[in-house]
């Protein structure tokens, strides 16, 4: 029985997709980033918007790990936990902490 065939494609079509995941998950964090600064830039009430976005992106990312059970890096974990809470008070701190530069949150 030959099974290297089907193997050789399966692993293929894996390395395929991983690669796939990773230019996502960058292009994920560029957009994070530039909300980040955006939100840093502006005044509180005009950055609402903006918070939708990123905690709109933030919930995409842990369904990506909790429900897909797929391990970003460090880095996307960080955000995931720490921006779990989406809330008033929790915006108001994470404006604060961008608007003093605060690039990604730790």
């Amino acid at each position: 029985m030959d099974i290297w065939p089907e193997f050789q494609r399966d692993l293929e079509m894996y390395r395929d997709v991983v690669l796939s995941i990773k230019r996502n998950l960058r292009l994920y964090e560029e957009c994070i980033e530039s909300l980040i600064h955006q939100i840093g830039s502006t005044d509180f009430d005009n950055a609402q918007t903006l918070f939708d976005e990123l905690f709109r992106m933030q919930s995409e990312l842990a369904t990506m790990l909790y429900k897909y059970e797929y391990e970003p890096g460090k880095r996307i974990q960080e955000l995931i936990y720490h921006l779990d809470r989406d809330d008033f008070y929790s915006r108001k701190y994470w404006h604060e902490k961008f608007s003093d530069g605060l690039a990604w949150p730790e």
